[in-house]
């Protein structure tokens, strides 16, 4: 009998998983009064329309947020921390999308000449990535420190050092002054 008992519920479980995946991997059916989780990309705007007896859904994305090489130098140029940048110094600055997903159009290097480069140069002293989604708000502003404060108050970025903090230290110590900008 607790064989029997075993086996049947064993089965029970069964169907009602495959009943659920199918119910809930199908979105297509129309279930008003439910609750559909729908993977998206997260810049992704729905907008539903009705035509006959069915829905269709439509999806459009926002175009991906631009920077331009010139762009970046105007902005280095306008901002006095990274205009002071020692001649030998070189950092990158970087985007992910609003996945997490380094963006290698948005990849930029910028050397203590004034030079920028849309590229990685792999022997770069620092590099600051953060998301696509605060290009708009450091194009709007004109002033890297001051989306630089906005993302470091939000924790919203990464930053790898190749050279060593000593090293660091020494060659960026003019730039100490800008610390609430860099630091």
């Amino acid at each position: 009998m607790k064989k029997l008992t075993l086996i049947l519920g064993l089965i029970v479980l069964m169907v009602v998983s495959y009943l659920g995946y199918n119910y809930f991997s199908n979105p297509t059916t129309d279930n008003s009064n439910d609750f559909v989780i729908r993977n998206t990309v997260s810049t992704a705007q729905t907008k539903t329309t009705t035509s006959a007896p069915e829905t269709q859904t439509q999806t459009t994305v926002k175009p991906k947020p631009v920077l331009t090489t010139t762009e970046v130098k105007t902005l280095i140029q306008s901002t006095p921390a990274f205009s002071a940048m020692p001649q030998d110094s070189i950092v990158a600055l970087g985007f992910w999308d609003g996945n997490g997903i380094p963006r290698s159009d948005l990849v930029f290097t910028i050397y203590g000449n004034g030079d920028v480069k849309n590229s990685l140069d792999p022997n770069y002293d620092f590099k600051i990535t953060t998301g696509d989604y605060y290009i708009e708000n450091i194009k709007s502003t004109n002033n890297l420190c001051a989306s630089l404060k906005d993302i470091k108050s939000k924790q919203d970025y990464g930053i790898d050092r190749k050279i060593s903090a000593f090293s660091a230290t020494l060659k960026y110590r003019g730039l100490l002054q800008y610390k609430d900008c860099l630091a």
